[in-house]
């Protein structure tokens, strides 16, 4: 199963960022998954 962390990773990949360059936006990215 997926986890917020495991969501994160995942798009940072497909985004072509730094990993963990989305920690800092945990709130947003929650957010969006629960809309």
């Amino acid at each position: 199963s997926l986890t917020l962390e495991g969501v994160r990773r995942l798009l940072e990949k497909d985004l072509g960022l730094q990993m963990f360059s989305l920690d800092t936006h945990k709130r947003f990215v929650k957010q969006c998954l629960h809309e």
